[in-house]
């Protein structure tokens, strides 16, 4: 189905798609693939996401009047719109799909079912700093972990320690590494069960 909610903030618009088409039905929709551009994905619901997340991208750049050439992928596998300045990102968890679009900056965005498993991963991308701030809820430590990748997709290099070289605040992050600093604002979004984090 198209898009069950979308945003715009600055100059990033994004939106959350729930995924209830079949394979061929998403596919059709696309203006640009191939029919191996998705054999090698093994899985239904991953080849769906794949292509649900395409076609969240698609529908972005059509809904601003932007012309969509496609998505390709930079070596750090970051996606990139063919022929334009635009940044994007995609994210899936389930049978729904977040995407975004920024016109100026690069941008991040991630979604997760808030669920309690989140407890037993914490220690592994959260500061003690951030721990101090945080009431330890599966929603709390979830947003953590959104905002985080949000802004690990943001970045676009590889090889970030989620711990120490991303740092996240209620409203703003930071990603430091190597000399190189980007700052960003957050949004978040709750839907049902799930938590979206978009960076920008």
């Amino acid at each position: 189905m198209p898009f069950i909610h979308q945003g715009k903030v600055k100059n990033t618009y994004w939106g959350i798609w729930e995924i209830t088409e079949s394979e061929t039905q998403l596919t059709d929709q696309l203006s640009f693939h191939t029919t191996e551009e998705f054999s090698h994905i093994k899985s239904e619901l991953q080849r769906k996401q794949s292509i649900s997340g395409k076609l969240a991208i698609q529908t972005l750049t059509e809904n601003i009047g932007m012309e969509y050439n496609g998505i390709l992928k930079a070596e750090t596998g970051k996606p990139f719109l063919k022929d334009t300045n635009a940044r994007i990102s995609i994210s899936h968890s389930k049978h729904y799909v977040a995407a975004c679009l920024n016109t100026e900056r690069d941008t991040g965005i991630d979604i997760e079912l808030i669920s309690p498993r989140i407890q037993r991963l914490y220690s592994k991308y959260m500061h003690d700093e951030e721990l101090s701030h945080c009431d330890m809820t599966d929603t709390a430590l979830t947003f953590y972990w959104c905002a985080k990748e949000a802004l690990y997709k943001m970045y676009g290099e590889r090889e970030l320690i989620f711990k120490d070289d991303i740092r996240v605040t209620e409203s703003k992050g930071l990603v430091e590494k190597n000399g190189r600093k980007i700052t960003a604002d957050l949004e978040v979004y709750k839907h049902h069960d799930f938590m979206v984090v978009l960076s920008y």
